[in-house]
């Protein structure tokens, strides 16, 4: 049966979560949609309460979980609230819908151990609300809730936060969180999401370098299946910009020094224009492969070295990049690999992409 149900409170003995704890399940609301039952448990340990939100396909029997603090839960009810009352802009391009997710909105949360992302996605068969959670030391989980099913799931929410004040926003500490919205057609951003967020007053000062390094700006873009983060950062060493290209459950990541950075992009530009022979300052031609691999072609090859700039620290010494311009029978794209003594790291971004949210 389609709907809301309350069941009893249950206690639950030891678990395993990060360390040996005792969860006390204090309530539990139920939901079903879309083929799919969604469980969400009220649970208390030493350090709070929180909510283990569970998704079930029906008729994959696949379940996926992710555990939701009162802040992020927080988010999560604005976000469904939002959707709900039709704040955020949608798009009408049938090609664009067919083809891939488009990201409508989306919001991430930071914890010491753990990112949360909140994304309103929208295909050609409706919207969804796609939360994942990307923790350090366990893989990749998401749970995906369809607009079919928002008013429901947000009846449930609406219930807990009744009942436990600790879920209240009023209450509950402010999560660590930046913001994106789509433009809507005259390119000015809706109303209810604003410019991106800058960081927020608990976050650390540009040059205070006391804990982990300091996020100053972030852009997010998706392409299909995947989703790319560009995140301007400042630690000890200076300012760079990293890049994770996230799939599914596998996710990598590079980064730029600052001072690179106008390099690249006179190089992405470059390529834009199919300009394969300007010389860029910094910027070292590689040969090309005698031959084409049965998948794709080499088109351009360059090498971008830190220990050639006057900036580089002893961090960049053995450290370069490798961009090589490729063509298969979907277009064009870059394959950009980090290059460490110990590790390399590629991402691969498809140049029309890359040029527009450049």
């Amino acid at each position: 049966k389609e709907g809301v149900e309350k069941e009893g409170v249950e206690k639950e003995g030891v678990e395993k979560e990060g360390g040996r704890q005792h969860h006390e399940n204090l309530q539990s609301q139920f939901v079903t949609f879309s083929k799919k039952n969604y469980y969400l448990d009220v649970r208390e340990n030493a350090i709070g309460k929180y909510l283990k939100l569970t998704e079930v396909n029906l008729q994959s029997q696949k379940r996926s979980t992710i555990l939701l603090s009162p802040a992020v839960l927080n988010t999560v009810q604005k976000i469904l609230g939002n959707a709900i009352e039709k704040k955020y802009a949608s798009t009408s391009d049938k090609d664009e819908l067919d083809s891939n997710w488009v990201t409508i909105a989306s919001e991430r949360i930071q914890t010491s151990q753990k990112n949360i992302y909140v994304d309103v996605m929208q295909n050609a068969r409706g919207m969804s609300i796609h939360i994942a959670e990307l923790h350090s030391r366990r893989p990749k989980t998401s749970v995906l809730i369809s607009d079919k099913g928002w008013s429901k799931f947000k009846e449930a929410l609406d219930r807990i936060v009744s009942e436990f004040p600790e879920f209240d926003s009023k209450n509950a500490v402010p999560a660590n969180s930046q913001s994106q919205n789509r433009s809507n057609s005259n390119g000015q951003k809706k109303e209810n999401g604003g410019d991106m967020k800058k960081r927020s007053e608990g976050k650390k000062e540009p040059g205070d370098f006391e804990a982990k390094p300091a996020l100053l700006d972030s852009k997010k873009i998706t392409v299909g299946g995947r989703r790319f983060f560009f995140d301007f950062m400042e630690n000890a060493q200076g300012r760079y910009l990293k890049v994770a290209e996230v799939k599914r459950t596998k996710r990598e990541v590079i980064r730029f020094p600052k001072h690179v950075l106008s390099i690249f992009a006179e190089l992405v530009e470059s390529f834009t224009k199919e300009d394969h022979d300007c010389e860029i300052q910094g910027v070292e031609e590689l040969e090309l492969p005698d031959k084409d691999t049965e998948h794709h072609s080499t088109l351009a090859s360059r090498r971008i070295e830190l220990e050639k700039f006057k900036e580089c620290s002893d961090f960049d010494v053995g450290r370069y990049y490798n961009i090589d311009l490729r063509e298969n029978r979907h277009g064009k794209f870059l394959r950009v690999c980090e290059h460490r003594e110990s590790r390399s790291d590629c991402v691969f971004f498809s140049l029309r992409h890359l040029s527009r949210g450049s």
